[in-house]
């Protein structure tokens, strides 16, 4: 199709990039729709580069960030401009590590005490680089010398502060790719979120590419560093409006960014899987994997394991369940330690409270097929505000034909609405009040109060369709007279 792009840059501020079903299956889509996808992220922190390239198309490539561009590259030759601009303390770090070769046999050659004083210059430079990228400010004074040198003095004033949002980076890289010719011709550039769109749009702006976004949260809500948010407030009007294509998570969100920005068409494409899954046949249920009888009740959590999981309330609860429940948590990170610890002190470790770990995103349904519910704990006290809320667990649960109960939240009761598979709830309660919540909706799972082929209809309704990347790529008017990607019409 004419409107899909041949070659796509997306950046990708996640970390583990494998963690992140959204991106991989987006990357995925547009591959499938004949467009090469290169994707820039940020170093990895633990190596799971194998299980990556098995998620990805064969038309996608990864690209990892320098961890620190100015002490690892030669920027002169790398960013092509003159290293007069650089700092003489920048000169000092640059030279004391070696990174400059041509300069190694002049620095051998100073004397002891002069090399010495050398690395300690170095050294406070160093601390400071380090902390100011920690507090956030990410050495601003350093990319602004090499922003004015590029851009006209307007366009060097409008995005001066707003390339602070941790995105600078980003910029400088896909510069550097185009420029040594390290890559294909660019024809788009997707960002998929806050901190990386004002890169999207200075490149947007610079080299006149096609800019799509991906909004997976409300807009500034995501942003906690408070020296940001500021900078996001006050400038995320423009950029949404020079977006070619934007892209949200729920219908909420798009409500949110139209009030923003009223030019926006957004289109809502959900967290769901991009096709309905399928289980293996005689592949074990988590309660045999799990070698608990049939018959023992079983809840599942899917998640990071963040305080904000409150999943602490909930292994609480546990022992108050009169049903016997049982509760298995897919999840690793953040309080993982401390769960472990408080069911250990509660003698349920292994015997009603089971960590089951990382688990990777494809193998999620598999894995939690067989249980009997699903848990979303908490939606009223997140960091997104609860009206924007539409879980990706949600969907785990829904392909693998789970009901689900969760912490009230507009857009998910928007859903229970329409398919009858779960039901909210106030999970906002001591753990005492939550058992109860838990025992009567599996004596609910029990009675069959959320039949199978409702389950089933949810499952193939809430997958994505076959065309996402067209469906984004469309112009707008031909796009509002096609169904929404995932999205549920009300009607159904």
């Amino acid at each position: 199709m004419s409107n899909i792009p041949r070659h796509l840059v997306m950046f990708a501020s996640v970390v583990n990039l494998e963690c992140d079903k959204r991106i991989i299956n987006m990357v995925n889509s547009f591959c499938e729709a004949g467009t090469k996808v290169s994707v820039i992220c940020p170093p990895q922190s633990v190596d799971n580069e194998e299980e990556l390239a098995g998620l990805l198309h064969k038309s996608a490539t990864v690209y990892r960030l320098p961890q620190y561009f100015p002490e690892q590259y030669d920027l002169g030759e790398y960013l092509g401009y003159s290293l007069s601009t650089l700092p003489q303390r920048l000169y000092s770090k640059l030279f004391s590590m070696g990174v400059y070769r041509q300069f190694d046999e002049p620095i051998s050659k100073l004397p002891w005490g002069a090399r010495q004083l050398l690395q300690a210059v170095a050294d406070v430079w160093y601390k400071r680089v380090i902390k100011i990228r920690q507090d956030g400010l990410a050495n601003h004074r350093y990319w602004n010398i090499y922003l004015a040198q590029q851009l006209p003095p307007a366009m060097f004033k409008k995005y001066k502060d707003v390339i602070l949002l941790d995105c600078y980076d980003y910029f400088f890289f896909i510069q550097t790719l185009i420029i040594n010719k390290s890559i294909e011709p660019v024809d788009a550039v997707f960002c998929n979120d806050l901190s990386t769109l004002p890169a999207g749009c200075l490149i947007k702006e610079l080299l006149g590419m096609t800019l799509i976004f991906d909004s997976h949260e409300a807009g500034v809500y995501a942003i906690m560093n408070p020296r940001h948010k500021p900078i996001a407030e006050a400038n995320e009007r423009w950029m949404y409006d020079l977006c070619d294509r934007f892209i949200t998570v729920s219908d909420s969100c798009a409500d949110y960014f139209v009030r923003r920005c009223p030019s926006l068409k957004p289109i809502v494409i959900v967290n769901g899987y991009p096709f309905p899954w399928d289980r293996l046949k005689d592949a074990p249920t988590l309660k045999a994997q799990l070698s608990l009888p049939a018959s023992a009740p079983l809840a599942v959590y899917v998640g990071e394991l963040s305080p904000l999981s409150y999943m602490d309330r909930f292994i609480h609860a546990i022992p108050y369940c009169k049903t016997n429940l049982h509760l298995a948590i897919l999840g690793h990170r953040g309080d993982i330690e401390r769960l472990q610890q408080i069911s250990k002190e509660l003698d349920l470790l292994g015997k009603r409270v089971f960590f089951l770990g990382r688990v990777k995103f494809s193998d999620v349904a598999g894995i939690i097929y067989g249980a009997d519910f699903g848990i979303i704990p908490n939606i009223q006290n997140n960091t997104n505000p609860p009206w924007s809320i539409l879980s990706s667990k949600l969907f785990d649960y829904v392909q693998a034909e789970l009901p689900f109960i969760s912490d009230f939240g507009p857009q998910i009761q928007k859903i229970l609405d329409q398919f009858n598979i779960g039901q909210t709830a106030n999970f906002q309660q001591e753990p005492a009040a939550i058992a109860k919540v838990l025992d009567a909706f599996y004596k609910q799972v029990q009675a069959g109060d959320f039949s199978s082929q409702e389950r089933r209809r949810a499952k193939h309704n809430l997958a994505w369709p076959g065309n996402v990347a067209e469906l984004i790529c469309l112009p707008p008017a031909v796009e509002s007279s096609l169904p929404v990607a995932g999205k549920v019409p009300m009607s159904w």
